[in-house]
């Protein structure tokens, strides 16, 4: 073990997002590690429990539309193994985004955190390893790639390699909190022509944090980051006013131990079993969140036309009670979703709409 190392955390994992267990005075909360987020992030509903005077309110621009923010300062926090001095905090709502992970989110580790360690994110063996930044050696298979930080966030450039358009370069941000593989922005997919006007594309609807977002789903034929070749990851196309080619996010990252090293300014990526899994998406044609104290209230929020979902009568809204004669309360959200990626098995549903039962089969097939 090197002699910078801090501490080894367990941490849970949601699809692809990273939960960790952190302290702020005494009381347990679940933080997620988001690299695409420029500091450290408090729940508001949390901040007013613990008793925090929060100051500098303001309304800012956000994806998706705009949120009110404000500051706490002197928060100390804490981790297993490592204790982070009092810092300022920025304080948003974040409950928006706990129905879709399936799990409460208290608050987020963004760039402040990064920056503090190297950050080694080992996705296989479901454990953080922090390491102070002086004194750090590498010592691996994984290949090293430079990035900027431009704006508090991770950037690399990587090529997209496409059918009937060769490769195209482009900088993408690293983003740990997005449950995507691959996002491209309609400017950059334009500008170099990657889909062709008349590609069948998914409408896919989003939450970000400043409320809904939209992306038109595809597959492009591979992202090529250094030495790896990626094949046919899923990615959606976004209309952001941003200056990236678009986002590269956890499920691509789970396919590697990354390693992200702020102070050497790179990232290092090590691939594991996972690497060459296929990207699978739903295939059953819906969107599904859980609600309720457990999260174990399951609707479907969402129905692609021309989807399994569509031609069995499912509706949004309906909110799912059992899946093959078992109660949805015996599933949780992410089970849900990986049984719906699969296409050898149909599912018998009872579904609720308001107030009436209704019995649905679905046969999944690739929609993309």
């Amino acid at each position: 073990m090197s002699n910078a190392f801090v501490a080894a955390i367990p941490f849970e994992l949601l699809g692809t997002i990273v939960i960790l267990p952190v302290q702020i005075n005494g009381r347990a909360l679940s933080f997620e590690l988001d690299s695409g987020f420029e500091t450290n992030t408090l729940d508001r509903t949390q901040a007013t429990q613990l008793g925090l005077q929060l100051t500098d309110e303001q309304v800012v621009n956000a994806p998706g539309g705009s949120v009110e923010q404000s500051k706490a300062y002197e928060v100390a926090l804490s981790l297993p193994g490592v204790k982070i001095p009092a810092q300022t905090m920025t304080v948003v709502p974040l409950g928006q985004f706990a129905p879709i992970f399936g799990h409460s989110v208290d608050g987020i580790l963004g760039f402040d955190f990064f920056n503090r360690f190297v950050v080694e994110i080992d996705y296989e063996a479901q454990y953080l390893r922090l390491y102070n930044p002086e004194g750090y050696e590498y010592s691996g298979p994984g290949e090293s790639i430079p990035i900027s930080l431009g704006t508090r966030q991770p950037y690399l450039h990587a090529n997209i390699v496409q059918l009937r358009r060769g490769t195209v370069r482009g900088r993408f941000e690293l983003d740990t909190g997005s449950m995507d593989a691959l996002c491209m922005t309609s400017q950059f997919v334009d500008a170099h022509h990657l889909i062709p006007p008349d590609h069948p594309l998914l409408q896919l609807r989003g939450i970000s944090m400043g409320g809904e977002t939209l992306a038109r789903l595809t597959r492009v034929q591979a992202l090529q980051i250094g030495q790896f070749r990626i094949d046919w990851p899923v990615t959606g196309i976004v209309t952001e006013d941003v200056d990236r080619a678009g986002q590269i996010s956890g499920e691509i990252l789970r396919r590697f131990k990354v390693v992200f090293d702020y102070t050497r300014r790179r990232v290092i990526l090590e691939k594991n079993r996972h690497f060459a899994e296929p990207f699978d998406f739903d295939r059953s044609g819906t969107f599904i969140i859980s609600e309720g104290p457990s999260f174990k209230v399951f609707k479907i929020v969402q129905v692609f036309q021309d989807s399994p979902a569509a031609e069995a009568g499912l509706h949004e809204g309906d909110v799912i009670k059992t899946i093959d004669g078992k109660p949805s309360v015996e599933f949780i959200l992410n089970e849900i979703r990986e049984m719906f990626k699969k296409g050898e098995q149909r599912y018998r549903l009872t579904v609720q709409r308001n107030h009436t039962e209704i019995q649905a089969e679905i046969q999944p097939r690739k929609l993309i």
